[in-house]
């Protein structure tokens, strides 16, 4: 028997041999291979050796940091992660196990994210009423009925591209009563200026307009956004003459990278309009453009990205503020305030007018830190027609990346 227990702790510190040693080679590895800056599947920055400049040892910070670019920067993280992601995701599924689903949203982690049902498709999670929130969509709107007023010679209109998680349509799968809905409504009743929005009426809807892995909407529902903007404002839109979807079931969106991608990635398509050559002022320079769809030309194998984001490989991103010449004298000029989802079908707009400006507020305001002045740009640029058509997050939200609310600002210029 006393053999026995020498074998066992001969072993025994041999195996402990064993594991300082892969331990002090990963740890030495660490500080000598390229470190990971960003986490894909995790959607966040990771913890980098350089990080370790300028800590205080006394202090406990070294400490600290060294603890978490050791956790950020092991060998094989990667494959752990995305792993462990699937492996929460399965262990989900458990709780919904032949569950009629439907409209049921199953929430994904602490991302933020819902799946719809057993679909693919995925949305922010409902929101939570709550006064101020409501408070803050009616000051803004008062500020754009007070833009219209003091610019009586211009015309001012409101577009809501509704997202899903604003709808109401959830509701009553999953027994609550969201905020959106009455946000929304709110914003209806509080502008005085001509309005419409994005109407989602059904779950044929979602899967007809919306991307699955992304908060965009898709080539359909920017096609919609953008006829429902041009009815608004009474000019005709122009139909689509073609849709390339070449880079196929390929598109990990947002909603993806905020979960780790644990779900099928969804098809990426862009329409093409005939609306010829233009040109694009941007940061003092101009940009001759063709009009063609040059997104048909994308080779995805040329692209060094495990999940290329393809909206940025459609749509040109020219922000805060650029204008778009399409140099037709005889036609209105316009300032389209907008996000994102603008960039989807700003040429094919601004192709009906002379001149269009797009303005991205939230980055203006960030980028010269001041608010935008809309009353000195329609007067020194001749405006005719101003458009408001970003998302209801804009009129309201805030969190520690910085207040929309007050970054969309519409304040009396000085100069009036």
């Amino acid at each position: 028997r006393s053999s026995d227990l020498m074998n066992d702790s001969k072993y025994n510190k041999i195996f402990s041999v064993f594991i300082v040693c892969v331990l002090t080679i990963v740890g030495v590895l660490i500080f000598i291979l390229p470190n990971e800056e960003i986490s894909t599947i995790e959607n966040r920055k990771l913890s980098m050796v350089d990080s370790l400049k300028n800590k205080s040892y006394m202090k406990g910070e070294f400490q600290n940091q060294l603890e978490d670019v050791l956790s950020d920067q092991f060998l094989g993280r990667y494959n752990f992660v995305k792993i462990k992601k699937k492996l929460d995701y399965d262990f989900l599924n458990l709780a919904y196990f032949n569950t009629d689903l439907d409209l049921v949203l199953r929430p994904l982690g602490e991302s933020g994210v819902s799946q719809i049902g057993n679909s693919k498709y995925m949305m922010d999670n409902l929101l939570v009423y709550d006064d101020v929130s409501n408070q803050r969509i009616i000051d803004k709107a008062d500020q754009i009925n007070r833009f219209q007023k003091r610019n009586s010679n211009i015309e001012v209109y409101v577009y809501l591209p509704v997202n899903l998680h604003e709808t109401g349509l959830f509701d009553e799968a999953n027994d609550v009563d969201s905020a959106g809905k009455y946000y929304t409504k709110t914003l209806e009743d509080s502008i005085e200026v001509p309005f419409n929005k994005l109407i989602i009426q059904s779950e044929d809807d979602i899967y007809k307009y919306y991307q699955s892995s992304d908060h965009h909407l898709n080539n359909k529902g920017l096609d919609k956004m953008y006829h429902d903007i041009m009815d608004l404002i009474g000019e005709e839109a122009k139909e689509p003459i073609d849709e390339d979807c070449h880079v196929g079931m390929n598109f990990y969106g947002t909603y993806s990278s905020r979960t780790g991608y644990i779900l099928e990635p969804d098809q990426f398509c862009k329409y093409s309009y005939d609306i010829g050559a233009y040109n694009v002022i941007y940061n003092d320079q101009m940009i001759k453009k063709t009009g063609e769809n040059d997104f048909k030309n994308l080779n995805i194998n040329e692209i060094n990205e495990e999940y290329p984001y393809f909206y940025n490989y459609a749509y040109d991103s020219y922000e805060p503020l650029a204008m778009y010449d399409f140099k037709q004298e005889n036609k209105k000029n316009v300032l389209l305030v907008g996000d994102s989802l603008s960039r989807g079908f700003i040429e094919t707009f601004a192709s009906s007018f002379n001149k269009t400006y797009r303005l991205v507020p939230y980055d203006y305001t960030m980028q010269n830190n001041k608010y935008f002045d809309y009353d000195k740009f329609v007067e020194e640029n001749d405006i005719d027609i101003v458009i408001f058509c970003y998302g209801l997050v804009n009129y309201y939200y805030q969190d520690k990346w910085g207040d929309r609310w007050l970054q969309t600002t519409i304040e009396e210029s000085s100069t009036k």
